[in-house]
């Protein structure tokens, strides 16, 4: 979703998540991350920086999960 708004990058990282290790998903706009996920993930995240597709991320994000970010980047009524 930032992706497709802002450019950049989306990057990808291994973060224990339920007893194992999953992936977990971020940004990189002009050289700056962006995470908007945080609370996702129980411990402090070491960013690997990995580069991830478009496919990777919707294969790995529920519906919900898509639609509260997609939620905060559209314009708000009168805008």
């Amino acid at each position: 979703m930032v992706h497709a708004i802002f450019g950049g990058e989306t990057l990808k990282t291994r973060v224990p998540f339920a007893g194992a290790m999953a992936w977990h998903f971020y940004s990189r706009i002009d050289g700056t991350r962006f995470e908007f996920a945080a609370e996702q993930v129980a411990q402090p995240v070491a960013y690997d920086d990995l580069p991830a597709t478009q496919a990777e991320t919707l294969a790995d994000t529920l519906a919900e999960q898509g639609a509260a970010p997609a939620a905060a980047f559209r314009p708000g009524p009168g805008s």
